[in-house]
C-alpha cells in the first residue's frame, strides 16, 4: 500500500519544523500508518521536547499498541507541558491507560478530574471503570 503524505503535499513542508512534523504525524496517524507517525513524532520531540501535542499523540499510538506504561509517561509529559490544554484533551486517555494498567483507583480519580475539567463533554462516559 502506498502512503501519500497529504500534509506534506498541501504546503511548503519543513522537515526541521516540529509543528510541520506534528501535523505530518497526525496525518499519518489518521491513515493508520502508526510506525511512520511514531518516527515522525520522535523527530518532532527531538527537535522540541517542550511541546504538548507530539507527546500526546505518541501516547495515543503507544496505547493502541498496548504499551500502556510508556503511553502513561507520554500523556503525563504532555499534561505537564501544557496543563491548560493537556488536561482537557488527555485526561480521557490517561483514564483509559490507567484502567488498562489495572490502576483502577487512579483511573477513577482521573475520570472525576476529567468531568470537573469539562462537565459537558459526555464522551468521558466511555472511559468509566
Amino acid at each position: 500500500m502506498e502512503c501519500k503524505y497529504c500534509y506534506r503535499d498541501c504546503k511548503e513542508f519543513d522537515i526541521c519544523d516540529p509543528c510541520d512534523l506534528y501535523y505530518e504525524s497526525f496525518d499519518l496517524f489518521s491513515r493508520e500508518h502508526y510506525n511512520l507517525a511514531m518516527e515522525t513524532l520522535d523527530t518532532a520531540i527531538r527537535l522540541d521536547p517542550n511541546t504538548m501535542q507530539p507527546w500526546g499523540l505518541k501516547g495515543v499510538i503507544l496505547h493502541i499498541w498496548g504499551r500502556n506504561k510508556q503511553a502513561l509517561v507520554c500523556v503525563d509529559t504532555a499534561i505537564r507541558l501544557d496543563p491548560d490544554n493537556g488536561l482537557e484533551r488527555l485526561l480521557p486517555l490517561k483514564t483509559t491507560v490507567l484502567h488498562y494498567l489495572n490502576r483502577n483507583e487512579e483511573a477513577l480519580a482521573c475520570f472525576y478530574e476529567a468531568i470537573k475539567v469539562d462537565p459537558g463533554d459526555v464522551h468521558y462516559l466511555e472511559y468509566s471503570c
